[in-house]
């Protein structure tokens, strides 16, 4: 979040892969305070996880995979796991959650499908909705949008704070419900669904420990 001064520079990311590489580091997680894929030079730090044989699990919103054919080839090359943080399945809520005027799902969604089959023997890709009262309506597409864009599984998070767009309880209890019966009448399918819940803890301005945690951590619980 900034001007051009927040990016790390490439020859740092360089130096410090060099290091990680030298004491027998294997995995990366790309992830950010922001979206890693629009860093002035990602292009150029996927050709040196390539480079370097690194196995990467990478966090984005996916959207610069749109006009960035180059990315979804090097994701798929070095990516052991990609997770899209979608958080809407309409033109509409997506612009009223991610705050744009000319962004479109739609063509993030064929964009993704490109990605999929790109991807066809690796990586696993997941979807993951934060809902809240900004997109809650769209929760009903969120299964049926997963299976038309091949991923192989969906992560549903309820939003914790700000308390203003938190969904209550029973709203919370009526969409689990609604997704589990909607699963029910697809049967066996290769997608997995998962309910995150909401952060229920207290609000601190200290360092927070997951940061250290999250990149050790995949996705499906392995270390």
């Amino acid at each position: 979040h900034g001007d051009a001064t927040a990016f790390a520079e490439l020859p740092l990311m360089r130096r410090l892969l060099e290091d990680l590489a030298g004491r027998q580091i294997e995995n990366i997680e790309l992830s950010g305070g922001g979206e890693p894929l629009i860093h002035p030079n990602a292009s150029e730090l996927f050709d040196c996880f390539i480079d370097g044989n690194f196995r990467v699990g990478l966090i984005t919103n996916g959207y610069p995979f749109i006009d960035q054919v180059g990315l979804q080839e090097r994701a798929v090359a070095c990516c052991t796991w990609i997770r899209i943080s979608v958080d809407a399945f309409t033109d509409e809520t997506y612009r009223r959650v991610h705050g744009g005027k000319g962004l479109s799902y739609g063509l993030l969604k064929q964009a993704l499908i490109s990605l999929r089959k790109r991807a066809e023997r690796g990586p696993r890709i997941g979807l993951k909705m934060l809902i809240s009262k900004l997109n809650i309506g769209d929760v009903q597409w969120a299964v049926s949008e997963a299976m038309d864009i091949g991923a192989d599984y969906l992560q549903l998070k309820f939003l914790g704070f700000p308390t203003e767009l938190v969904v209550d309880s029973g709203e919370t209890e009526r969409i689990c419900r609604q997704i589990r019966e909607q699963l029910a009448t697809l049967g066996a399918i290769p997608l997995s669904v998962d309910f995150l819940p909401s952060y229920q803890g207290i609000l601190r301005s200290e360092k927070c420990l997951m940061t250290f945690l999250h990149p050790v951590v995949d996705w499906d619980g392995e270390v």
